[in-house]
């Protein structure tokens, strides 16, 4: 070999040394950095995922664990102790409001004038409250009447007084009233089934504004019917499936469905049944702050458990994302959160509060329940500092119990 091949082979030979060095070097340096990039804390984002990235939850069932809802014992009414011997009516009402701590009041002012001139005498020594009234609203002329406005509200209508007259049982802290019995008949036109009769018994209930409702039922459960040849008229199905108006008004209609035997006698000879309430101890809240750059968490709030997935801000407002029941094995109650008593407040850091969300549950979803509330920006309230949701908890039962007898069977 020449020197000068050696020269060449020497120099090829430090090159490829140097090029295999370089990549050793820089390997290490890209384990090096990968390790501390791995190390180092990530950025939370603001953004709550778009709803596609979202995982579904578990199932949720609406109507609470299989074994149902506790039942809950009346608190009892509340009782009044009134000596009035010809009392203008208006000075009767204001101290029958005064003792029992309820607003009643007349739907109209005109009528609190109208009032002055009927004198009221009334003796009642610890007697249940909707009776007291009732009989006050007697000599008045008048019946109570619900507010949309104001749910814990006692208005009194003349509109309705001919109520009066229907029959009544005090129940509890409750009272049922039964205003109507209505035959309904069903023919098969092409005559291969017998004609078919169903009755209804029109109720009304009365619950003293201190019981927290949750919901109300459309039917009362029927125990025992008969007519008076001793047939029965309970039908199969006593509960039709669903609940009624949610949130808490004092009164509510609801139905008594009866079957009609096939050769039925003129009048029902005994009617027993209930009215199921759902009752609510109070409002459990989980507020979240800094809510902005807030990762994901969870919290147990009626039971359930909720995520909060996220504040997402757009140019023109604020969207919450929850979901319920995640992580669960027991499917626990949505009941609650689709609730019209569940609130989202967003505050901003002086407690100052952002306009009231619109709320909406997405549909075409097959497993789980999430919410997303969504709130108009304010320039004038800057960023949101914290939000708050409030879901209804502690949900019972209270049965309402009512017997009717000797009843006209139309």
């Amino acid at each position: 070999m020449t020197g000068s091949e050696s020269s060449v082979s020497g120099g090829f030979t430090r090159v490829w040394a140097g090029r295999i060095a370089g990549v050793l070097v820089c390997g290490v340096l890209g384990i090096a950095m990968v390790v501390l990039w791995r190390g180092v804390p990530q950025a939370v984002p603001e953004r709550a995922p778009v709803a596609s990235t979202r995982p579904a939850g578990p199932t949720v069932v609406a109507t609470g664990a299989a074994e149902g809802p506790q039942l809950a014992q009346d608190p009892g009414p509340t009782l009044l102790t009134l000596n009035l011997k010809g009392v203008p009516g208006d000075e009767a009402l204001t101290e029958l409001a005064k003792q029992s701590g309820y607003m009643v009041e007349p739907i109209a002012a005109s009528m609190r004038a109208a009032m002055k001139s009927r004198p009221v005498t009334l003796s009642a020594t610890g007697r249940p409250f909707w009776p007291v009234l009732l009989e006050l609203c007697g000599v008045l002329g008048v019946y109570p009447y619900p507010s949309s406005e104001n749910r814990s509200a006692i208005y009194l209508s003349a509109s309705a007084a001919d109520r009066l007259k229907c029959p009544r049982v005090e129940a509890g802290s409750c009272v049922v009233t039964l205003h109507s019995i209505t035959t309904t008949a069903s023919v098969d036109p092409s005559g291969m089934r017998p004609m078919q009769r169903e009755i209804m018994l029109r109720l009304s209930l009365l619950i003293e504004p201190k019981l927290k409702v949750f919901s109300l039922p459309y039917y009362a459960a029927v125990e025992q019917a008969v007519d008076d040849k001793g047939q029965s008229m309970v039908p199969e199905d006593s509960r039709a499936p669903g609940d009624g108006g949610a949130g808490g008004p004092w009164t509510a209609p609801i139905y008594a469905r009866l079957t009609c035997p096939e050769n039925p006698g003129s009048r029902i000879a005994r009617i027993k049944g209930y009215a199921s309430l759902m009752l609510y101890d109070g409002m459990e809240s989980w507020e979240i702050t800094d809510v902005l750059r807030a990762r994901r968490r969870s919290a147990t709030l009626s039971g359930a458990n909720v995520e909060f997935r996220g504040l997402e801000r757009t140019f023109v407002n604020y969207t919450a994302y929850f979901a319920v029941g995640a992580g669960q094995q027991e499917p626990p109650s949505a009941a609650p959160f689709l609730s019209p008593l569940r609130t989202v407040r967003l505050l901003n850091a002086q407690g100052e509060e952002f306009a009231p969300a619109k709320i909406t549950v997405p549909e075409g979803r097959a497993r789980g329940v999430f919410i997303h509330a969504s709130f108009p920006r304010t320039a004038s309230l800057g960023e949101p500092h914290k939000i708050i949701l409030s879901v209804p908890a502690g949900l019972k039962e209270l049965r309402v119990p009512f017997e009717f007898t000797d009843l006209p069977l139309p």
